[in-house]
């Protein structure tokens, strides 16, 4: 009777164990479609901003081409300058992804299809980063040219709080030289293309995303 009584309180333990654990899988998941819906708001924005930065870097580059816009709309040109190089990173929510990693909560989540589809999701955010990263060196590149070409004292007078405003004077470019604003052009080209590249990586991600909640929801049966 003993080793009965024993016996039924260890299944009675391991029964609340077990409840316990598949409830802790469950808010993780809600956790983590959270996050990727969040993460799908950021991108939509994060985007925008990007295509935005795209069309300015063109302006910037027919007006470089343009012998009369250089003499005369240099406002507009140092402005472009001034905006059209600054880039933005993915700070994607790691909230639950963390958690899941740092506290061994992956052994939770024992549907295979569900961790797949995971892993598959955050590959691709690192893959965005990678591409993200060569931002900065081709961001700092740019800007020892531009030093060649604008005026410092214009640039610094064009902050106004923490935004930067069009100057009313037509400061003159320290250098028309075809070479050297053929250079900065160039720059502009390369950073179009990183950002192209990351535009379409993030449509990417979101599209799994959109994937990883509809798996999640059916094998988890949320609504």
């Amino acid at each position: 009777m003993l080793f009965l009584a024993v016996f039924c309180g260890f299944l009675a333990e391991y029964q609340l164990e077990h409840k316990i654990e598949k409830d802790r899988e469950k808010e993780y998941i809600k956790s983590l479609i959270e996050d990727i819906e969040n993460d799908a708001t950021l991108i939509d924005n994060q985007n925008a901003f990007n295509k935005e930065q795209i069309k300015k870097a063109d302006s910037l580059i027919e007006m470089l081409n343009n012998p009369v816009a250089v003499k005369t709309q240099t406002n507009l040109i140092y402005y472009l300058a001034r905006v059209s190089h600054r880039t933005i990173y993915f700070t994607y929510n790691d909230r639950t992804i963390e958690q899941l990693n740092n506290s061994g909560g992956f052994r939770l989540i024992h549907k295979q299809k569900a961790t797949n589809k995971i892993m598959e999701y955050y590959r691709l955010v690192k893959r965005i980063q990678q591409l993200e990263s060569l931002s900065a060196p081709e961001s700092e590149a740019y800007k020892k040219t531009a030093a060649r070409i604008f005026n410092a004292r214009t640039f610094r007078n064009m902050i106004k709080d923490t935004l930067v405003v069009r100057t009313e004077d037509n400061t003159p470019l320290l250098t028309t030289d075809q070479i050297t604003l053929n250079e900065l052009c160039g720059m502009m080209q390369y950073q179009t293309g990183t950002r192209f590249q990351v535009i379409s990586t993030k449509e990417r991600l979101k599209t799994m995303g959109v994937e990883l909640i509809k798996v999640l929801k059916e094998e988890y049966h949320l609504k």
